[in-house]
């Protein structure tokens, strides 16, 4: 617990957090553990000689463990238990899950501006 009092805080202090906007938010396992998932692929050219083909790609994909699996579930259903809370794209890596979330609602005078990738309105 002592660790956390010395603890810088990553927030800016003269904003508030409860305003209408998209937040990048990164979630860490215990200790960056890698449970969540894990790369599959290399991700690396592949040169055929003498093929006038382009190279070949090993893409790379995360594929989820049991716990990445679980931690998918929650972030699909964050939508359907708050009202204000859309998620808009995450992605979940081998130690740390990405998240954009969108906070939504009426008390801020510029949420009809705020859209999403594909210019939707979200409010």
């Amino acid at each position: 617990m002592d660790e956390f009092k010395n603890r810088k805080t990553p927030r800016l202090k003269t904003f508030d957090y409860n305003t209408v906007g998209v937040y990048f938010i990164t979630i860490c396992t215990e200790n960056r553990k890698c449970i969540l998932s894990r790369v599959v692929g290399t991700g690396v050219r592949g040169f055929i000689p003498y093929c006038p083909c382009p190279p070949l790609i090993d893409r790379a994909k995360i594929e989820l463990t049991a716990y990445g699996k679980i931690a998918e579930k929650y972030i699909k259903q964050l939508n359907d238990f708050y009202e204000h809370l859309s998620v808009e794209h995450y992605v979940i890596m081998p130690n740390h899950i990405h998240l954009l979330l969108f906070i939504k609602g009426k008390r801020d005078k510029f949420a009809h501006l705020i859209t999403d990738s594909r210019g939707q309105r979200l409010t």
